[in-house]
């Protein structure tokens, strides 16, 4: 947080986005603030519960420092090593570097957007009730953007291919 900010010191959340998709699988919320690497076991452990699937592999900022592997999920950070000789190897980095800086508008839009910047619901229920309303609203809104091509197609189907008017209600 910051002090000249107004309202900026609150509780931590953390949140697993799918890499493909970007959509939130899981989005823990914690009272007290916990160094980040101690966050992500119980976020991966609840994206596992909401999808069935236990994430591969985890790409993590430098503030997760510490473990390489959590339950079988391979930890990724970016490194000050040299990067790869090989091209193919250089295209896997930069995929993944570009992947793990994404979270960074997800969380400025839910704070913007879905209400995230400022909390008003009581108590620690409420902060996690405030998490989950956000999360669940950025995927539903996410969702209604794919369908929307097939709803106007079924629209136009619909209006085209409708029965005309029975004679004993005309």
């Amino acid at each position: 947080g910051k002090v000249h900010k107004k309202y900026e010191f609150g509780n931590k959340v953390a949140l697993v986005i799918t890499a493909r998709c970007g959509v939130i699988t899981a989005a823990e919320s914690f009272e007290e603030n916990l160094y980040d690497g101690r966050t992500l076991p119980a976020a991966l452990e609840q994206s596992e519960a909401n999808t069935g699937v236990r994430p591969e592999a985890a790409l993590v900022d430098r503030g997760f420092r510490g473990a390489r592997q959590i339950g079988g999920t391979e930890i990724v950070m970016p490194q000050a090593e040299p990067w790869p000789a090989d091209k193919a190897g250089r295209r896997k980095r930069r995929r993944q570097n570009g992947r793990r800086v994404s979270i960074e508008p997800k969380i400025g839009h839910l704070k913007s957007d879905y209400r995230l910047g400022r909390n008003f619901l009581r108590g620690v229920p409420g902060d996690a009730l405030n998490v989950l309303l956000a999360c669940a609203a950025n995927n539903l809104k996410k969702w209604m953007r794919r369908l929307s091509p097939f709803v106007l197609i079924l629209r136009r189907l619909l209006r085209h291919t409708s029965a005309p008017a029975s004679p004993i209600f005309a």
